[in-house]
């Protein structure tokens, strides 16, 4: 993925609006990068990292919902006790285990195997883990580091420079 300093990337969206500086300050198109960076980070999920749950990491006896770690924006995977759990949606769920609330490893006689997504700030597990203590991990898309300074590295694909750029000389250009 190539390196962009923030100075880079504001050099190609002058030279999209025809290096105008007096126009489009300089906090502006920093601004506008930023946004396009978060913008078209969601949609494409170039920055991905993994967060142990919030309240020590840890799966609690019977607890089936957790919080997905505020850091991450949308969870795409969840790992408990070092295994990738399937994902499986909600109405499924409901479906094929009408009492998966209340389910739990001990009663069942299975292990903890999927997760199910409950927006984006939620998300359960089945069965419970009856005995808890197990670690739990969410793997998703974060947000980006926010640029500041004309040296701060945005790390983005080749093909996403163009639509970054494009994005913040769009952006400014709406205040017309």
């Amino acid at each position: 993925m190539p390196r962009l300093t923030l100075l880079d990337l504001k050099n190609q969206v002058y030279s999209r609006l025809e290096d105008n500086t007096l126009m489009y300050s300089g906090t502006e198109i920093t601004n506008a990068i930023n946004d396009g960076l978060r913008t078209l980070n969601m949609m494409c999920g170039w920055y991905q990292k993994t967060y142990s749950v919030p309240g020590g990491g840890n799966t609690v006896a019977g607890r089936v919902i957790y919080d997905t770690p505020t850091e991450i924006l949308f969870p795409q995977r969840v790992v408990w006790a070092g295994k990738v759990l399937e994902k499986s949606p909600l109405g499924q769920t409901s479906n094929e285990w009408p009492n998966w609330m209340k389910d739990t490893s001990d009663n069942t006689g299975t292990p903890t195997s999927r997760w199910v997504p409950i927006g984006i700030t939620k998300f359960a597990i089945h069965p419970a883990d009856s005995l808890g203590g197990a670690t739990l991990q969410v793997t998703g898309i974060a947000n980006p580091d926010i640029l500041v300074n004309d040296t701060d590295i945005a790390y983005i694909p080749k093909e996403g420079v163009t639509a970054v750029v494009d994005y913040a000389a769009h952006a400014v250009q709406c205040k017309l």
